[in-house]
């Protein structure tokens, strides 16, 4: 298969020159210097070999080699005969940290450091002002800060506007923005004068779910229907078939609410099936790149190889949309991984709307295989396939409507009302 232009930045195929990894007795807290050496070597071909996200990362002017060669340098001219699991653990995590990797799925285990993540989280912080569209202006039409009035006409960045739930003959919005890191105000211009307006993180995910989780549950609330699924956790006791079952009896609704906010996600077969039928037709609209190499692929574990393989999504097709009624979407930013995926297949449906805030951003990098190295017994949980889409990591699905409550599914609910 012809590699699409969409992964030529990223990957290509490459000779795996594989080492074999040494099951050994169980770990000490200092290992010898020849040991971690050797540990070192599988922790390096595991990132080159099994890791999906290594040449999407990497550039002409840094690669992984180019960080592990730091490691090397200090393990070979150590003074010492032993050194700690805990420092060379420390070494493996600024090592990979140094590639500044945003990837919510790579995670290292380690037996005296703790868990290593390499996930980010491109928020969003509002603001508790509303506006609304008046020409070329935004007057304000709520506000629970002082320092401007209901009426007032405010001067702000489109960046920092956010489209909300509003009348069908209006346009609101919610003034923030969304950020890497925390941020604490944001500054407008109201009447003339520069104004400092304290922000806080989007309430759709202020309240934890901590209740029994299902796959699928539905109820009508105020005569429509709504679907709750905060897991796709493997359970054999609901099938695949079950939730195409329960599309297909969907199918008459003129209007259906898929609740996904807190769903971290599990298999995404489930909320395939579930679109299949309900609306006859589901893709994710995503291209993906699966690596293979004797590090993925168990059964040729002496065979040295490294190669792709693509499967190309062509997009939606909206022709094949067979639900004429309105999908309404829920999510959050616990909305993560196959609860991800069930975003994109949800709009399949060519009346699709989304609403609440970004998802989690934890479905670029995928299909986790798990490794443990030799001495260390660190555990390392890799992503093997790549995924291109409406998605960046970090940033996930950006909502049609975002909704600044901590109950989304009752706003929407009323706004439906008086839609």
């Amino acid at each position: 298969m012809t590699k699409p232009y969409c992964f030529e930045r990223y990957i290509k195929t490459e000779t795996c020159i594989p080492k074999s990894i040494k099951k050994v007795s169980e770990p000490r807290i200092y290992i010898t210097v020849n040991e971690a050496i050797e540990d070192f070597s599988a922790f390096k071909s595991i990132i080159l070999y099994a890791y999906s996200g290594r040449q999407y990362w990497e550039s002409p002017s840094l690669t992984f080699n180019d960080l592990f060669s730091s490691i090397d340098n200090k393990l070979h001219n150590m003074d010492s005969a032993k050194i700690s699991i805990p420092e060379l653990c420390d070494w493996y995590h600024t090592c990979l940290k140094g590639m500044k990797i945003v990837d919510n799925h790579l995670t290292i285990y380690t037996l005296y450091n703790g868990i290593f993540r390499f996930g980010a989280e491109y928020a969003a912080y509002f603001t508790d002002v509303t506006v609304e569209k008046d020409f070329n202006s935004y007057r304000v039409i709520q506000s629970n800060d002082k320092q401007i009035n209901v009426g007032s006409i405010i001067d702000v960045n489109k960046d920092n506007l956010f489209k909300t739930l509003s009348p069908s003959d209006k346009e609101y919005y919610l003034v923030g923005i969304r950020s890497w890191t925390p941020v604490e105000t944001i500054s407008v211009e109201c009447n003339g004068k520069e104004i400092q307006l304290p922000l806080h993180k989007c309430r759709a995910s202020a309240n934890k779910f901590t209740g029994r989780r299902n796959h699928f549950i539905h109820s009508d609330v105020d005569g429509i229907c709504v679907v709750t699924s905060n897991t796709f956790e493997l359970n054999e006791n609901y099938t695949f078939d079950m939730a195409k079952t329960l599309g297909k009896n969907l199918q008459s609704k003129k209007a259906l609410i898929w609740n996904l906010s807190d769903n971290s996600g599990g298999t995404s077969d489930y909320a395939d099936y579930f679109i299949r039928g309900l609306n006859g037709y589901s893709e994710c609209n995503t291209n993906v790149a699966i690596l293979h190499s004797n590090y993925t692929d168990a059964s040729y574990n002496n065979t040295p190889y490294y190669k792709w393989d693509y499967i190309i999504d062509e997009g939606y097709d909206y022709s094949k949309s067979m639900y004429k009624g309105f999908l309404y979407v829920i999510m959050n930013s616990r909305t993560a991984s196959s609860g991800e995926t069930a975003i994109g297949y949800a709009k399949s449906v060519e009346k699709c709307l989304t609403f609440g805030e970004n998802s989690y951003g934890c479905g670029v990098f995928g299909e986790l295989k798990y490794y443990q190295l030799p001495y260390s017994k660190t555990t390392m949980a890799v992503p093997s396939k790549i995924f291109l889409g409406d998605f960046e990591e970090g940033k996930g699905y950006t909502p049609d409507y975002w909704v600044d409550s901590i109950d989304v599914l009752s706003e929407v609910l009323k706004w439906l009302k008086y839609k």
